[in-house]
This record gives C-alpha cells, sequence and structure tokens, in this order.
C-alpha cells in the first residue's frame, strides 16, 4: 500500500508554478509574463517575420499579444504606450500629422481569413486586415497579399487617404493663400513641388484641398478663385482621379450642388 502511494505522488502532475515556467527544448520560456521591455520589443519588430523566434515564444502567442498591443482600450497597450503620450502636443483632429505607430494605436485592428490569390494557404491564414479609425469611424482594408504586415502597411496607406476624403478641417479664407499650402503641389498653376499620386505627401495635399472646397460651400468657382486658379483648371484637379472626384462630390451634395463630371 505504501509503495503504491509513493508511485502516486510521483505520477502526480507538477505545480501550476512548474508549469507556467516551462521550457523548450532550446531553453526559451514561452510561457513567461509579458514585461513591458518585451511588449516594446515586440512593437519594435512586429513587422520581422522572425519576431517570435527573436522574443524566443511561439508565433501565436505573439500574434496574440500583438493584437492586444494594437487595440488602443486595451491594458497591454495602455501600459506601453500611456493614456496621451506623444500625441498630447498634437491637434488630434489633425490625424494625418500622426506617424504610422501613432495612428495605428488609434485604430481597431480585425484579422480576417479571405479568398483570392494564394491558394489553400491564404485561406487557413487571417491574413486579410481590416484597420477601423476609432475615434473618425474611418475604415480601410487590404486583403490582396499572403503576408498579414504587408496588407496592414497596405491598410494604413489606403486608412490616410481615406482620412483625407473623409475627414474636414476649417479653414480661414481670411488667411491668403500661398505656395507653401499643403494642396499647393496638387495645383498646376502654383510654383510649388509636384505633389504625385505616390507621394507619401499625397493625403495632406487632397485633404487640405477638399477642406478649402468645403470652406467655400462647394463652389469651384470660388474654391477656384481662393487658391488663384480658374474653375476650369480647379476642375480639372478634381476630377483626374475617381475617388478624388467622389470625395469632392460628396461635399458638393451637402450643399445641393451637381456632381463634378470628369472631362473626357
Amino acid at each position: 500500500m505504501r509503495a503504491l502511494a509513493f508511485l502516486a505522488l510521483r505520477c502526480a502532475a507538477p505545480p501550476r508554478r512548474v508549469l507556467l515556467r516551462a521550457l523548450t527544448g532550446d531553453g526559451e520560456n514561452v510561457h513567461a509574463a509579458w514585461t513591458k521591455a518585451d511588449d516594446w520589443k515586440l512593437w519594435q519588430h512586429r513587422d520581422d517575420a522572425d519576431v517570435a523566434e527573436l522574443l524566443g515564444r511561439k508565433a501565436g502567442g505573439v500574434a496574440a499579444r500583438l493584437r492586444k498591443l494594437e487595440d488602443p482600450a486595451s491594458t497591454a497597450a495602455r501600459r506601453l504606450f500611456g493614456e496621451a503620450e506623444a500625441e498630447e502636443t498634437i491637434d488630434m483632429e489633425d490625424y494625418l500629422a500622426l506617424d504610422d505607430d501613432a495612428l495605428l494605436r488609434q485604430c481597431r485592428v480585425d484579422y480576417r481569413r479571405d479568398s483570392g490569390p494564394g491558394g489553400q494557404k491564404r485561406n487557413k491564414v487571417e491574413s486579410a486586415v481590416r484597420l477601423t479609425h476609432t475615434t473618425s469611424g474611418v475604415v480601410a482594408n487590404a486583403m490582396e497579399d499572403r503576408s498579414q504586415h504587408v496588407n496592414k502597411r497596405r491598410a494604413l496607406r489606403r486608412l490616410r487617404t481615406n482620412i483625407a476624403h473623409s475627414v474636414r478641417r476649417p479653414v480661414d479664407l481670411d488667411e491668403p493663400f500661398d505656395n507653401d499650402d499643403a494642396c499647393a503641389g496638387l495645383l498646376p498653376w502654383t510654383a510649388a513641388p509636384r505633389v504625385g499620386a505616390k507621394s507619401p505627401l499625397r493625403p495632406r495635399a487632397e485633404q487640405a484641398l477638399l477642406d478649402v472646397l468645403d470652406a467655400c460651400g462647394g463652389s469651384i468657382g470660388d474654391a477656384a478663385t481662393y487658391l488663384g486658379g480658374s474653375t476650369g483648371q480647379l476642375s480639372k484637379v478634381l476630377t483626374k482621379e475617381t475617388r478624388l472626384k467622389d470625395a469632392a462630390n460628396s461635399i458638393r451634395r451637402r450643399f445641393d450642388l451637381g456632381p463634378l463630371r470628369s472631362r473626357k
């Protein structure tokens, strides 16, 4: 009887504290609690393919922790980034002035599976990314790539454009327009350096141009006069690209004005 009792003790499960310190074959502590230093290291290397190996943790746990850090309402995100941090000196309505990290912290990040290029691997992995800017409600999606990180960066670029087209900021029409204004690079009659379609300055420039149109009650003539160009010139700028034209027409609809049409 005594021998059976001794055998039962030998076969009993180890204490919980031992399980929590379980090590892999390489001596990596895959169950360790996340410290603030760990979180910061993860955030800095979140786009690296070998981030789990770098942290000595399992890929699933790293992905779950990253989702928490990307949720501005989570305890982990508040601990790492603080309540206000660097953004407190920035006009919080000026979302495009934030760098990518700060803008991402204002977003809810959702991952999902999607069909399309990539075959079976893509259907098994939640590679599609949806960003929801929690303050403005603006949404952006990306699902073209197999990589979740690539899609996230792509969605963030789209989010900036969507914010530019959806979020209006006040313009003081009593202040004269000059070549230093953000939208000057879109206007061919100014001497400002051109802002191309792929320029990182493009969302800011388009937002500033739409802000002027909104401040002028959707009137192309009034906006062109303020910007120093002609009605035809401004109309051509606004209708050259479909998404910018749609944003301009959204403004005009609010003022009961007819839509702009692309010139052939």
